[in-house]
C-alpha cells in the first residue's frame, strides 16, 4: 500500500510537470513561468511580469469564443472583459490550469513589460517666448496646418511655439481651409499629461481633454473633474513647489513630461490636430518594475475605443511603447488584439517602431544543411538575468547548442519540455517549445540566471548546427535595449527585424524616424524584414516622420524651456495628428465617411514622399517613405 501511494505521488509530480510543459493551450513563456520557483522568478523580469509578489497570483491575457459567465462562476477570478472576445484575468496559478481546458478559452499569455521608444532627450533654458525656425533639407521649423501643404516639410524642429492655427470653417486669405482635427478624438496612451498647460486648453481657459484614465490610480476624470483641478491655485507648471501628495492627486501627473510632449506633438495647440478632443491613459506599471505591462497597454485601447464609441467619433490612438518578446510576425494576443481593434471600429492605431535597430539586440540568418552558425554574445558585469529567444521554422531541424564563456556547451534538444541545469557558472532555463494552434514558428528559449550574485560574464555563444534544413530562416532576439547592460549584446547585431511589439501588427500604422534637417533615415529607427518580398503589403514600417532633435517648448515660472527629443516616440504622434486630419477631412466633412482603418493607412502610403538616395519603396527601412498629408488627400 505504502508503495502504490509512493508510486501514484511520484506520477501526479510527473504529470504535473508534463503539464507544464506541454499544455499547447499556454504560450512558451507564460509555462516557463509558473513551472519556475519563487527564487527563479525573484532572478528574472521577464518571468515575473505578471506575477503579484503580496497574494500569490498571476495575470494572464486570454482570447476566448462566447462568454466567461462560467469561469466568472465557477473559478476564483478576478475577470476584466475587452472588446474583441479578449480578457485580462487575474488568479491563482493552480486556476490557470483549469481555466486553459474551458471549452472557449482560445489561448493564453502572460503580460510582458514594456519600454519607451525614446533614444535621448536634453532640456536647455531660452531668454525668447519663439525661437526662430532654422530652414533644413525639408523646410522650416513649424508645423504647418494648410492641407495643400506636407506636414513632413515643415515639422523639423521647433513645437510648442504658441501660435494658434484655423480652425474646420476657418478660411485664409489665400481661400484655403484648413484642417484642425475638430470633431475627431485624438488619444495619447503614455506617461500621463501636464493638464494645466495651455496646449491643452480652450480660448476660456477650460479644458479640451474628454477623459482621462489614470491606472496608476485606477481612477477616471472627466473634463468637469479637470476643470475642477486647473481651477486650484497651485504652481501648474514643474510641481517642484508641490507636495509629493498633491502631485498624486493632479489627473494623470506627468512626472517626466514622456506624454506631454508627445500629445504637444500630436494635439497640442501649436502641434498638428490642434483642435482635436483629446482622451488620455496613463499607464500602470508592474508588480515588480517600473515599466508597464502589455495588459495594461490592451486595457488602455479597450477604454479609449469605448469612450469614442460613446461619443460617436473617430480616434487616432498614440502608442509609444515596444517590446521584443515574440516572433514579430504578428502572433501575439496583443498584436492580434490590437488587429481586432482596429478593424473593429472608426480609428486609426499608431505605433512606433521602436529605437532597437542600432543596439546589439537582434541577429538574424539563413543556414544550410550541414552549415554551422556560430552567434556571440557579450554579457556584462552585473547582469543578473538575460533572456535569449531563437525563432525558426518548425520544420527546420537545426541543433542548437548553448556554450558558456568557459568553452562547457549544453545541447538543448528535448521539445516541449523545461530543462534546467548549470553552465560555466550560470544556473539555465531552456526550453525548445512546439509551434501552437496559433503560430507555426517554433521557439528556444534560453534564460540565464544568476548562480551566485551575477550571471558569468563573457562571451556566450549560441551555435547552430543545419541537421535535416528545408528553408532554414532563423532569428535571435534579446530583450530591449534599455532592460540591459551597456556592455551586454550581440557581438555582431543584423538590423534588420528590430521593429518593436506591437508595432509588428499588421493592422496598426508603424512608424519610424528620419531626420527631418538632412533628410536621411534615423540610424536607430527600427527596420522590418529584409527577407519580405517588397512588392508585398506586409512592409514594415508603414511611414516614416520626423524622429530627431524634436524641440518642444514648455512655459514655466523659471520662463520658457526647450526639450529637445529623439525616437520614434516623437516621430509617432507626427502620424497620429496626421490621422486625425484625414479623419476630420474624410468623415467629419464628408469627403470619406470610411476614412479610417486600412483605408487611411492605404492613404497615407499613397501619399508618402521618398527620401534622398531611396531609388525603390517600399523597403523594410524607410517604408513608404515620409509623411506628406497633402500628397495623400489629393
Amino acid at each position: 500500500m505504502v508503495m502504490n501511494m509512493l508510486f501514484y505521488s511520484e506520477y501526479v509530480l510527473l504529470m504535473s510537470i508534463i503539464w507544464w510543459n506541454m499544455n499547447q493551450k499556454i504560450e512558451n513563456l507564460l509555462n516557463v513561468s509558473l513551472d519556475a520557483t519563487r527564487e527563479e522568478l525573484e532572478s528574472s523580469e521577464s518571468l515575473s511580469t505578471g506575477f503579484n509578489w503580496r497574494d500569490n497570483t498571476w495575470e494572464i491575457i486570454v482570447r476566448y469564443t462566447g462568454n466567461l459567465e462560467n469561469i466568472k462562476a465557477n473559478y476564483n477570478v478576478y475577470v476584466r472583459e475587452l472588446l474583441f472576445n479578449y480578457a485580462i484575468i487575474v488568479t491563482d496559478k493552480a486556476t490557470i490550469e483549469l481555466i486553459s481546458q474551458e471549452p472557449q478559452i482560445v489561448y493564453v499569455e502572460k503580460p510582458k513589460s514594456l519600454y519607451f521608444q525614446l533614444e535621448r532627450a536634453k532640456s536647455a533654458a531660452c531668454a525668447s517666448n519663439v525661437r526662430v525656425g532654422q530652414p533644413g533639407a525639408y523646410g522650416y521649423k513649424n508645423i504647418s496646418r494648410n492641407i495643400n501643404e506636407s506636414i513632413s516639410e515643415n515639422t523639423s524642429g521647433n513645437i510648442g511655439s504658441g501660435q494658434t492655427g484655423h480652425g474646420i470653417g476657418g478660411i485664409a486669405d489665400n481661400g484655403i481651409q484648413y484642417l484642425s482635427g475638430k470633431g475627431v478624438i485624438t488619444a495619447i496612451i503614455d506617461t500621463g499629461i501636464d493638464i494645466y498647460s495651455s496646449e491643452f486648453r480652450n480660448a476660456d481657459g477650460s479644458t479640451r481633454i474628454l477623459d482621462i484614465y489614470d491606472q496608476t490610480l485606477q481612477r477616471e476624470y472627466s473634463a468637469a473633474d479637470i476643470d475642477a483641478f486647473i481651477g486650484k491655485d497651485r504652481n501648474v507648471y514643474t510641481g517642484r513647489d508641490i507636495s509629493q501628495e498633491e502631485n498624486e492627486e493632479i489627473p494623470a501627473f506627468d512626472n517626466i513630461q514622456h506624454g506631454t510632449n508627445v500629445a504637444v506633438i500630436a494635439c497640442g495647440k501649436s502641434g498638428v490636430a490642434y483642435e482635436s478632443d483629446i482622451i488620455v491613459v496613463k499607464m500602470g506599471y508592474s508588480y515588480n518594475n517600473q515599466f508597464p505591462r502589455t495588459t495594461s497597454l490592451m486595457d488602455a485601447i479597450d477604454y479609449i475605443i469605448r469612450k469614442a464609441m460613446e461619443y460617436n467619433r473617430p480616434v487616432a490612438i498614440n502608442i509609444s511603447y515596444g517590446m521584443n518578446y515574440g516572433d514579430h510576425n504578428g502572433n501575439t494576443l496583443l498584436e492580434s488584439y490590437i488587429n481586432a481593434a482596429a478593424s473593429g471600429y472608426k480609428c486609426s492605431i499608431c505605433i512606433g517602431s521602436g529605437n532597437e535597430a542600432d543596439k546589439a539586440v537582434h541577429y538574424g540568418g539563413t543556414i544550410k544543411n550541414a552549415q554551422t552558425d556560430t552567434v556571440e554574445i557579450a554579457v556584462g558585469e552585473y547582469q543578473s538575468s538575460i533572456d535569449i529567444q531563437i525563432w525558426k521554422y518548425y520544420w527546420d531541424d537545426i541543433r542548437v547548442t548553448l556554450i558558456s564563456p568557459d568553452g562547457t556547451e549544453r545541447v538543448i534538444v528535448t521539445h516541449g519540455k523545461i530543462s534546467r541545469y548549470t553552465l560555466g557558472g550560470t544556473n539555465v532555463i531552456s526550453m525548445s517549445g512546439e509551434p501552437s494552434p496559433y503560430n507555426l514558428y517554433q521557439e528556444i528559449y534560453i534564460n540565464l540566471q544568476l548562480q551566485g550574485s551575477y550571471i558569468t560574464s563573457g562571451i556566450w555563444k549560441i551555435q547552430l548546427y543545419g541537421e535535416n534544413v528545408r528553408q532554414g530562416t532563423y532569428n535571435i532576439w534579446l530583450p530591449a535595449s534599455v532592460s540591459l547592460n551597456r556592455a551586454t549584446g550581440v557581438i555582431r547585431p543584423v538590423a534588420y527585424d528590430t521593429i518593436t511589439i506591437p508595432a509588428t501588427a499588421g493592422g496598426c500604422i508603424s512608424v519610424g524616424a528620419y531626420n527631418s534637417y538632412t533628410g536621411a533615415y534615423a540610424a536607430f529607427s527600427g527596420r522590418g524584414s529584409a527577407l519580405t518580398d517588397v512588392l508585398t503589403a506586409g512592409i514594415k514600417p508603414d511611414i516614416l516622420a520626423p524622429g530627431v532633435d524634436i524641440s518642444i517648448r514648455r512655459d514655466t515660472r523659471q520662463g520658457v524651456v526647450y526639450t529637445s527629443v529623439t525616437g520614434t516616440s516623437y516621430a509617432t504622434p507626427f502620424v497620429t495628428g496626421a490621422a486625425a486630419l484625414l479623419m476630420q477631412w474624410g468623415i467629419v466633412m464628408g469627403n470619406d465617411r470610411f476614412m479610417y482603418g486600412e483605408k487611411l493607412k492605404a492613404y497615407l502610403r499613397s501619399g508618402a514622399r521618398q527620401l534622398d538616395g531611396v531609388t525603390q519603396t517600399p523597403n523594410p527601412v524607410t517604408g513608404y517613405g515620409a509623411l506628406c498629408v497633402e500628397d495623400s488627400i489629393k
